[in-house]
């Protein structure tokens, strides 16, 4: 405990108070690692899921049990998916749902099948393809792995629940010295920014869903408080997102505004529920947060398939993941290495206070097509370091909920239908946001930003139910909006005022219990690493490292000089 807090609060203080050198820092050991061993992020991820699926399809492997023979499951499997897909997702499926398909769709980070020779319907289903596959197999192979590993030295060999535990077949009982410490402080460190980064995100699109709900807005205006004039710019800030600018914007029932003061209020808010829910005990607390976190979430993705264009999204799925079974070996193994040729990564200064990466020397193909050198490491790299930098902790908590699973029966329920419920989830969200992308282009440029109210007919709408024209309410380019407002903005479009204020409170709440979800997961992985794997660590630590987490995350946040994306890019690295 004392070693792991130690170097958690040096790279903390070192972020806090050497702010642009420590970016700076950060920034190049991230390149770096792109620059260097892309190859071997890449590789390993593919070699798993072999090794994964080996195991299940042998009969000898598959029926090994994950404990003793008479020992039975904790945990219903309905109970047990519900609380290993919260921990693992976290909020990434609904800040991502329907931004991510927008992006690849739309070319952002200049990726490869941007070229001419790819019309926009392959585009689109290229663009949810991508997505299942940032979100599929590869996302969650490395939880398995650490999972299923640390699974069976606990529960079979009798060692405690900690990551030294995995080292047991290469240390022997060197885990038990310097090695096995060094493991664990790093496992902690991990586990720490990793939920760290994802509360950063989810802290973020909880701000913005707060200023929407206390100022009414819908359809690019807002509807509750007085007006916001010109002599006030640092609240007009607040009426402007992405290339779009809110009118009328006003300052709402309660003021809420969107800055780093109210994330930290969030951020202490969700790191009190945290730990109660952790005190409360891993069934009581943990579990049933997570079940009811998940059906949440079911309902609301459930009622956009029916909300929406229910037989183009069921079409759309299966184009794409017909897509995603036919492409997986190419993209799987992809690695951009002649985009990234000849790419140099420095840090510049122009001297006028901006600086960043730059990329020296002639480097991709000279025809000049082709994906560009930045996609790699914006995207794919980027997604395989984050599920790793998650694995110590997701893998460690689904190893403390599987005991009595057979070893097939975990690589099913932890890799095979986390995967299907993502494409699921992205596909109708994906599916929907390419939709609203559609009809925005085909009466407007996609330079244009604003909403368009609409009486068009529903296309799959019964002829007595007038109701059924209840998702026409308005089109709007969702790609001109920031990350945090595209939800919202697209369930908005269902209906009136009135349900565009439900659906946006009901998706707040979700995303407000994955985000406690996420928190409490992280705290009680973190207890039981410090505790030498004592799987119900003491209460006390359990508040010690539960505060410590959200203390990282508001330092972080407070921390990043009104750059949002700088602390977070720093966790990346």
């Amino acid at each position: 405990t004392f070693f792991s807090a130690a170097v958690i609060w040096s790279f903390i203080a070192y972020t806090l108070s050497e702010r642009w050198q420590s970016y700076k820092e950060y920034q190049i050991w991230f390149h770096w690692v792109t620059d260097e061993w892309t190859w071997l992020y890449v590789a390993s991820q593919n070699i798993w899921i072999i090794v994964l699926l080996y195991l299940l399809c042998v009969p000898q492997y598959r029926n090994l049990k994950l404990g003793l023979e008479d020992d039975e499951p904790e945990f219903s499997r309905l109970q047990w998916f519900s609380m290993l897909f919260c921990c693992g997702v976290a909020v990434g499926l609904w800040f991502f749902g329907v931004a991510e398909p927008l992006w690849h769709f739309h070319g952002w980070g200049d990726p490869r099948w941007t070229d001419d020779a790819w019309n926009q319907n392959e585009r689109a289903n290229h663009a949810l393809m991508v997505t299942y596959f940032q979100w599929g197999l590869h996302g969650w192979v490395p939880y398995v792995v650490i999972g299923a590993l640390l699974s069976l030295m606990c529960y079979r060999r009798g060692l405690p629940m900690t990551m030294r535990s995995c080292f047991f077949p290469l240390w022997g009982k060197g885990i038990e010295g310097w090695r096995g410490d060094v493991v664990d402080v790093l496992a902690i460190t991990c586990t720490l920014f990793g939920v760290c980064t994802s509360l950063g995100l989810g802290v973020r699109q909880l701000n913005m869903g707060l200023l929407r709900l206390d100022k009414g807005r819908y359809a690019g205006k807002d509807r509750y408080g007085g007006e916001y004039d010109a002599a006030d710019p640092p609240r007009k800030a607040q009426c402007t997102s992405g290339y779009f600018t809110v009118s009328p914007c006003t300052k709402g029932r309660l003021g809420i505004d969107y800055d780093v003061r109210t994330q930290c209020v969030i951020i202490a808010f969700v790191t009190l529920l945290a730990t109660c829910s952790v005190l409360v005990g891993l069934r009581r607390g943990i579990a049933m947060l997570s079940y009811v976190s998940f059906v949440l979430g079911m309902v609301l993705v459930t009622s956009v398939l029916f909300m929406g264009d229910t037989m183009y999204i069921l079409d759309a799925i299966t184009t794409s993941f017909g897509y995603y079974v036919w492409f997986l070996p190419k993209i799987a193994w992809e690695t951009d290495a002649w985009a990234r040729l000849g790419a140099d990564h420095t840090w510049s200064s122009n001297g006028n206070g901006q600086a960043g990466v730059v990329v020296q020397g002639k480097h991709g193909a000279p025809d000049g097509r082709g994906a560009g050198e930045s996609w790699m490491h914006n995207w794919t790299i980027f997604y395989w370091g984050w599920w790793i930098s998650w694995a110590p902790f997701v893998g460690t908590f689904i190893a403390r909920i599987s005991k009595g699973r057979t070893l097939g029966e975990f690589i099913v329920f932890t890799l095979i239908l986390p995967t299907l419920y993502c494409i699921y989830w992205m596909g109708i969200f994906g599916a929907e946001g390419l939709r609203m992308q559609y009809e925005w282009g085909h009466r407007h440029t996609y330079g244009e930003c604003g909403f368009a109210p609409t009486n068009a007919p529903l296309s799959t709408r019964m002829a007595t139910a007038t109701a059924a024209k209840h998702n026409q309410a308005y089109r709007t380019n969702l790609y001109c909006f920031r990350t945090e407002d595209i939800l919202f903005d697209q369930l908005g479009s269902y209906g009136s005022v009135g349900l565009s204020y439900a659906l946006t409170a009901w998706a707040w709440v979700g995303l407000l219990l994955y985000f406690i979800t996420s928190s409490d997961s992280g705290s009680f992985t973190i207890d039981m690493i410090a505790a030498n794997g004592d799987r119900n660590p003491p209460k006390i630590q359990t508040v010690l490292w539960s505060c410590t987490e959200g203390l990282a995350a508001i330092a972080l946040v407070k921390g990043a000089g009104g750059n949002e994306d700088r602390s977070l890019k720093s966790l990346q690295a």
